[in-house]
């Protein structure tokens, strides 16, 4: 169709075949955006996650952050097996606020969360503004961090189908293979 999304601190422009249609979730610091079966799930700056109705009424409702322990700030959301989650400063949490993951001495390094992805084994990568990365595996159980003079201030981590890993840093890229070996 053509349609592209971009979150600002303004809202979220829709911008149709190149050219800007109309703002929506208006007066909102989009930082993640997520489409999902005829709504975009918009993570907020402020507001947790934010969903828009991209059916002409335009409903928004915004998850009520106090009620389901949303993130008020969310770094990053997208499609983590069969769910999709919101990446907060304090874990990874379902788009209704149930929180799935959260920074303790037992599994998560941090809690400076600042990129989140999921290879095609189910395994969560996590990176962290200050700490490296943390690959959790799929049930949870274990986790392993890596943190090295490159592998540090992680700002976004993509994993194709074929299982390789590319992780920006502030110092760079770090490769990964399908076996997770840099």
């Amino acid at each position: 169709e053509g349609i592209t999304f971009a979150g600002t601190a303004a809202g979220v422009g829709v911008i149709r075949n190149g050219k800007y249609e109309r703002t929506i979730a208006e007066e909102r610091f989009a930082r993640a955006l997520h489409p999902q079966n005829g709504r975009l799930l918009v993570g907020t700056q402020e507001d947790g996650v934010v969903v828009v109705d991209l059916t002409p009424a335009r409903r928004r409702r915004p998850l009520d952050a106090q009620e389901t322990s949303a993130p008020a700030t969310v770094h990053r959301i997208g499609p983590v097996g069969d769910r999709v989650l919101a990446a907060g400063s304090d874990g990874l949490y379902t788009t209704s606020g149930e929180r799935v993951l959260a920074p303790d001495r037992a599994l998560l390094t941090d809690g400076n969360i600042s990129a989140v992805a999921v290879d095609p084994g189910g395994r969560a990568w996590i990176g962290y503004f200050d700490r490296g990365l943390d690959i959790v595996e799929p049930d949870f159980s274990r986790v392993r961090h890596i943190e090295d003079d490159n592998l540090f201030c992680v700002n976004r981590i993509v994993v194709p189908p074929d299982g390789n890993a590319a992780v920006a840093t502030a110092n760079g890229l770090v490769l990964f293979d399908a076996a997770m070996q840099k």
